[in-house]
């Protein structure tokens, strides 16, 4: 059996049970397991040198007993996913041979001391930063122990022959050049593996985004023709205006599919999707024919002055901005407003490079605790409506996405100790075509 065969039988003996318990990524029991194949072969070597070559049988007992532990660590996985516990195992195990080795060849004039400077680096690669702190400041304050104790007069003993004072010195040479290759080598590896794994996803995942966009878009679009024709065949005019917002549900589908994959796009190119100045009036028109029903149910009216604003426009993408941006603000507005409520909308002058697009609402407001995680999409905050109403927890993270990407940003400010509801500010490029803005 080839030597990288037997490797993996070992590997996927000690990784079997984490793999289907756990969320310990493999890589860590990859770099404990070269670690430990690594430094074996010093380990045994420096317990043979203490068994033949020191006078005293403590050093060959302690460094054969050190070298079980050491060599055994890895089936420690097998119970328990600690990567810290489990590499601590390891270099402590590490420590205690070469700590009892250096102590009988002559303290800290030892040059077995070397290797208190590889603990570290050997357990940072296996646990990461944490367990990199740790060693070192043991390895510091041990090493510290060894040179107090010297500088104080204490005569340590040294028992160990020429030979194998010899032999030792070979281990130090040639294992620190074996150590880090071999240590260099595997870091490369898993990562090169990682990367290309992760190239495979991604591959996959455009491939899928592709069907994904393609067999949508045509649906979509066969529903909104199919729509448009039933509204022109009815007589009833509170039908067309049922069947005109589905239209706009089915046309706003049918952009949005489009604009995420024009955005996909340009996130692979790494380059910025073209903004236009886009009138804020067709905005707020066409989102009201939107979320006529929903505000009709609660009540709600939209206090919107279109003739202070023409000609407003804001340098946006128009599809993400009505939809994932100004939808996604005006949907919560009405989500947590109560009834018989309104929601103002209304734009001014911020400074010479903004204007403020405000969304206000007469809500529930929501809590202080609660702001600051509104765009952590690892937070969820979630919460139900005045009318029962569901919600993904999604919206605000995507909305600072879209704004981030046209350079602007979002403030919030509510709090749910007052019937002052919720005030969405959305800071933006701007310019007047026609008109005059309002003042705050």
């Amino acid at each position: 059996m080839k030597i990288t065969e037997l490797y993996n039988n070992l590997f996927r003996y000690a990784a079997k049970h984490q793999a289907t318990s756990s969320d310990l990524d493999p890589r860590r029991i990859h770099c404990h397991a070269a670690v430990v194949i690594t430094t074996s072969i010093l380990m045994w070597a420096y317990a043979f040198i203490a068994c033949f070559a020191i006078s005293s049988p403590v050093p060959g007992i302690v460094g054969i007993l050190c070298s079980l532990i050491h060599l055994l660590s890895p089936l420690l996985y097998l119970v328990s996913p600690n990567v810290f516990l489990i590499s601590s195992i390891t270099i402590g195990a590490g420590l205690v041979h070469q700590g009892t080795f250096a102590y009988y060849t002559g303290g800290f004039q030892s040059f077995i001391l070397i290797w208190f400077g590889i603990l570290p680096l050997l357990t940072g690669v296996i646990a990461g930063k944490k367990a990199a702190l740790f060693w070192g400041i043991v390895a510091f304050v041990c090493a510290a122990v060894f040179l107090g104790l010297d500088l104080s007069g204490y005569a340590f003993p040294y028992l160990i022959s020429p030979l194998g004072e010899f032999l030792s010195r070979l281990c130090i040479v040639f294992g620190l050049i074996i150590l880090s290759t071999s240590i260099t080598y595997v870091l490369v590896f898993l990562n090169d593996s990682k990367e290309k794994l992760m190239t495979e996803q991604s591959q996959r995942i455009e491939g899928l985004f592709r069907v994904l966009f393609h067999d949508l878009a045509g649906p979509l679009a066969r529903i909104s023709i199919g729509l448009e024709i039933a509204k022109d065949d009815l007589a009833n005019d509170e039908k067309k205006r049922d069947l005109k917002i589905a239209t706009s549900a089915s046309n706003a589908m049918l952009e949005l599919t489009q604009n995420v994959r024009e955005i996909y796009t340009f996130k692979k190119a790494k380059a910025a999707p073209v903004l236009i100045y886009y009138p804020l009036n067709e905005a707020v028109d066409y989102l009201h024919s939107l979320y006529i029903p929903e505000m009709e149910r609660k009540n709600i009216q939209l206090d919107f002055d279109p003739g202070q604003y023409s000609g407003f426009c804001v340098l946006v993408d128009p599809i993400s901005f009505k939809n994932q941006v100004l939808g996604n603000a005006l949907s919560n507005a009405i989500k947590f407003s109560p009834l018989d409520s309104k929601i103002t909308i209304r734009a001014y002058p911020h400074d010479d490079q903004f204007h403020v697009i405000e969304i206000a609402d007469q809500g529930i407001g929501i809590p202080a605790s609660l702001i600051a995680s509104l765009f952590d999409i690892d937070k969820r905050s979630s919460r139900i409506g005045t009318s029962g109403e569901l919600g993904s927890g999604f919206g605000m993270h995507i909305m600072k996405n879209f704004m981030d990407m046209y350079q602007g940003k979002i403030e919030i400010e509510s709090n749910d100790r007052s019937e002052t509801g919720t005030v969405i500010k959305l800071y933006l490029k701007a310019k007047m075509e026609l008109g005059r803005a309002s003042s705050p």
